[in-house]
């Protein structure tokens, strides 16, 4: 578990990397088909909006300074954010491994 918590920092750090470390505040600060990622601590930076079989998340988080996309971009349009696993825990239900699929209109 130490290894995953010391590894998922790294990933995000090297996303911004491949995205030229462009640093944003809102996604209005970012390209057209790109959001504005936020980790804890950290400026947020520019990524791509999720492709199929990406990771996502299904909404923004609501945090004192607005709307924030945590650790992750929504899906491009005519793609939704579908969890791979729904499971309850203490009365909260927690969505897993979310990921960009065709939307099932």
């Amino acid at each position: 578990m130490m290894l995953l918590a010391n590894l998922i920092p790294f990933f995000f750090i090297s996303l911004a990397l491949a995205d030229d470390l462009r640093s944003c505040i809102s996604n209005d600060n970012c390209r057209e088909g790109e959001c504005c990622v936020f980790m804890a601590f950290i400026r947020g930076f520019c990524h791509t909006l999720g492709k199929e079989g990406d990771h996502c998340i299904m909404k923004p988080a609501e945090t004192e300074h607005g709307k924030k996309n945590i650790f992750g971009c929504p899906c491009q349009e005519g793609l939704e954010c579908v969890p791979g696993e729904v499971v309850k825990e203490n009365g909260n239900t927690i969505y897993r491994n979310l990921t960009c699929k065709a939307a099932s209109f």
